[in-house]
Parts: C-alpha cells; sequence; structure tokens
C-alpha cells in the first residue's frame, strides 16, 4: 500500500528538479512570476479531476489573475533593458 506513495514521492522530487534547472536560465523577477502564475493552471486541473467537489467561483479566478499580475507588475523593472537588445 506504501509503493504508490513512494512512486508519487519520487516524480514530484523529480519534476521539482527538472524545473528548478530549467529556470536557472530566466532572471528573479521572471521565476517570480512564472511560478506565481501557477496557481491558474493549478485551479483549473483541480476541477476536472475533483468535479463539483472543489469548485471555484469566478471570483476566485479572479482573484488569482491579480495576485499573478501584481507580481508581474512588483517584479517589473523599467530600468532594464532586454538581454536581447
Amino acid at each position: 500500500q506504501l509503493r504508490p506513495y513512494l512512486q508519487l514521492t519520487v516524480a514530484v522530487m523529480i519534476t521539482s528538479h527538472c524545473a528548478n534547472l530549467s529556470v536557472a536560465y530566466v532572471s528573479y523577477p521572471t521565476k517570480v512570476v512564472l511560478k506565481s502564475a501557477k496557481l491558474i493552471p493549478t485551479m483549473i486541473v483541480s476541477t476536472f479531476f475533483f468535479g463539483r467537489k472543489n469548485r471555484y467561483t469566478t471570483k476566485d479566478y479572479i482573484v488569482a489573475a491579480c495576485l499573478c499580475i501584481g507580481a508581474a507588475g512588483y517584479s517589473y523593472d523599467p530600468s532594464k533593458k532586454h538581454a536581447t537588445e
């Protein structure tokens, strides 16, 4: 009975490690925005998996979007130039 939990633990550890490796190539503000934006897909996926038991209201989605926009605005620095310029 413990085996599925161990498999899930290993999968989460591997995905966390891969996520940390992938964000090593972007700036800190980009990391903050991407990590905060993870909330919205998580809400959508949980709605599909748990159905009516875990419904989010329109207000919940608006609050999550405001959180993401706030993190993006907070980490935005207009004095910095883009890497491509």
